[in-house]
């Protein structure tokens, strides 16, 4: 970040975050920028036809209708359908490389046949494709910039008046620059509001994805919790839980999808904790953490056991991988025992190495570990020291 404006690029992490947040914001205008695309190839289509364009030119238009709709018709329908969800962003930009490159092209077939360049054909697929199709600004500018550049050069061929040719070009320029301007400002202003809204979760304490407490409320909910058993001399279980092969169920079935399954488990956690005092949080994008005060009476591996049956009741299809046709999770599990001492840091880091341990044995694993008893002051001292500490 450089002072207040955000870069255009963040963290892999909260990359990842800003990409489905931004394609969401500007699905709905792409929709519509793709049904547009459509209907101006179809009226270019119709004037060549009417012009009496033959030849070579009228074959190439046919064929460019034919490509660049089949291209702009995929992306519209991978748009609307949430199972196609995962493709749309690949194939809009694949429809905007197919009006690209189709606009060049034809400027050039016109330039072999000893006809200008369409310079407003050209100048409106610029303002398309950086402006209408919700692309980033460097995905438009590597698209944008070899059409403009191509264009020029291509129209430096024809013998028309040195006038007409400058006023044409620096026309197309200026249309280039005031929209890779725009598209700047425009992903620059959607990076701000992300971050802004991210920023505004994030104080009230809430995770936006699946509206649970994020992980600063856990960690809070945590530390009082911790004091509290300590006064009461009860118990805590604190439970670490992944998604197992969350990665390749993204992948395979979209971020829609992915985002339902991230709510849809949250909500199964909550539902695992019964007491008051029970908390369920999003701790990371990988993980969740649920704490359970005073488990013992049942046994730990019963009571976090709610966990796994609750995201089974789930039945959420998973054909990502091999080995489970539904979706699981791994559990790591922390247990503080009465009557003892612990550091917040302390569980949190036993917690996650159950985690793990758990992840290694392979899908739907739990690992229960005992949290090490915080050590006093005098516990840790000796020899001279504990001496002096007694004296």
């Amino acid at each position: 970040m450089t002072g207040t404006r955000p870069e255009l690029k963040f963290e892999p992490r909260i990359e990842r975050e800003f990409r489905g947040f931004y394609a969401a914001e500007t699905r709905e205008m792409v929709r519509i920028a793709l049904v547009l695309g459509l209907l101006f190839e179809f009226g270019r289509f119709a004037v060549d036809a009417g012009s009496g364009v033959t030849g070579l030119l009228s074959a190439t238009a046919a064929l460019r209708l034919l490509l660049v709709s089949s291209v702009i018709g995929l992306a519209l329908v991978s748009a609307r359908h949430a199972t196609l969800s995962r493709f749309s962003d690949d194939l809009v930009f694949a429809a905007a490389t197919a009006v690209s490159c189709a606009a060049l092209l034809s400027s050039v077939l016109r330039v072999a046949a000893g006809l200008a360049p369409f310079y407003l054909e050209v100048a409106a697929v610029i303002v398309f494709v950086n402006l209408l199709l919700g692309l980033r600004f460097f995905k438009a500018l590597w698209l944008t910039a070899p059409q403009l550049a191509g264009t020029i050069v291509a129209g430096g061929f024809v013998p028309e008046p040195a006038v007409a040719f400058a006023h044409s070009s620096l026309s197309l320029l200026l249309v280039a620059i005031v929209s890779a301007a725009s598209c700047f400002r425009l992903e620059q202003s959607a990076r701000s509001v992300f971050l802004h809204r991210r920023s505004a979760n994030d104080l009230i304490g809430r995770d936006e994805s699946t509206g649970i407490p994020n992980r600063r409320m856990f960690l809070e909910h945590l530390q009082s919790s911790i004091r509290q058993a300590e006064r009461e001399s009860q118990g805590l279980a604190t439970a670490m839980v992944r998604i197992d092969g969350f990665d390749a169920f993204e992948k395979h079935y979209g971020s829609d999808a992915a985002d339902a399954c991230l709510r849809r488990v949250a909500h199964a956690l909550m539902r695992a904790g019964r007491r008051p005092l029970d908390y369920t949080a999003r701790y990371s994008p990988r993980d969740y953490a649920v704490l359970f005060y005073d488990p013992s009476g049942k046994s730990v591996t019963e009571t976090v056991g709610r966990i796994r049956r609750q995201v089974a009741m789930l039945d959420i299809p998973n054909e990502a991988t091999p080995d489970s046709k539904r979706v699981t999770v791994s559990i790591g599990v922390a247990v503080s025992p009465r009557g003892r001492q612990h550091h917040q840091r302390s569980v949190l880091t036993c917690a996650a190495r159950a985690l793990e341990k758990a992840q290694n044995l392979g899908r739907d694993k739990m690992v229960v570990e005992e949290v090490p008893e915080r050590r006093s002051t005098a516990q840790i001292l000796t020899g001279p020291w504990r001496a002096a500490t007694r004296s």
